[in-house]
């Protein structure tokens, strides 16, 4: 089920490896320009592995199928350092890292990042997937600015 207040949902199916209509979860993720706008990262963590992030000053952890949104510091434009590690399991002493890198916080796009199992692999891989959003209609712009207490233009 969609959660309520749930406006803008994205609706991810995940194999249950079961047959029939259980063969799917569903995983229904906010979507909205308000929860993830312009520059969001999307986690959508589908290992059994917990995820720990940093995109800039921006921390989040991602427990085994589930999903978070972060929202890295900066402007369009700006480039900002990402750190991510899984959490070490059973035996292991420390985490491991998965990406170490920089990105551009990119404009009018947003960013999906699937954290999928890898057969050959002890840690999971990171499928990322940019979304170039829409620019939002002047209408909701006005409808926003007038409801936020500022005069609409």
């Amino acid at each position: 089920d969609i959660p309520d207040g749930m406006n803008d949902p994205l609706v991810v199916l995940l194999p249950t490896g079961e047959a029939g209509p259980l063969a799917f979860r569903m995983l229904p993720v906010e979507f909205s320009r308000t929860k993830a706008p312009e520059g969001a990262v999307l986690w959508f963590n589908l290992s059994g592995r917990t995820l720990y992030s940093k995109l800039g000053t921006a921390q989040a952890i991602v427990a085994p199928r589930q999903t978070a949104i972060q929202l890295p510091p900066g402007k369009p434009g700006d480039v900002y350092h990402v750190l991510v590690d899984v959490a070490p399991e059973q035996g292991e002493e420390e985490s491991v890292p998965l990406m170490r890198s920089s990105w551009v916080k990119e404009p009018g796009q947003r960013h999906l990042l699937f954290i999928v199992p890898d057969p050959d692999r002890k840690v999971p891989r990171i499928v990322a997937v940019p979304e170039r959003m829409e620019p939002e209609p002047a209408a909701v712009k006005d409808a926003a600015k007038a409801g936020s207490g500022k005069p609409a233009k």
